[in-house]
C-alpha cells in the first residue's frame, strides 16, 4: 500500500494538474487559445515544475483535458 506522504503528494499532484487544466479551458473558452494547441500549453506549464512533479502531472493534466475535450464533443 502507499503511505501517508505518498498519497498526499500524488493529490498535490492531481490538484495542480486539475488546476492548469482549469485555467487552459478559461482560456480555451474565451478564445485566447485554440483547443489544438493545449496540449502543447500544457507541457509549456508543466516545464516550470520540479523535475520530479513533471512526469505525474503530465499524466494527469493530459489525461484530464482529454476528458474534458470527449465531454464537450
Amino acid at each position: 500500500m502507499f503511505s501517508e506522504p505518498d498519497l498526499q503528494h500524488a493529490v498535490v499532484m492531481q490538484d495542480v494538474a486539475a488546476a492548469l487544466v482549469e485555467a487552459l479551458q478559461g482560456l480555451v473558452g474565451q478564445g485566447n487559445v485554440p483547443p489544438g494547441a493545449a496540449p502543447r500549453l500544457l507541457d509549456n506549464a508543466i516545464e516550470g515544475l520540479p523535475q520530479g512533479a513533471r512526469s505525474m502531472v503530465r499524466f494527469e493534466a493530459h489525461r484530464l483535458w482529454m476528458r474534458r475535450i470527449d465531454n464537450l464533443g
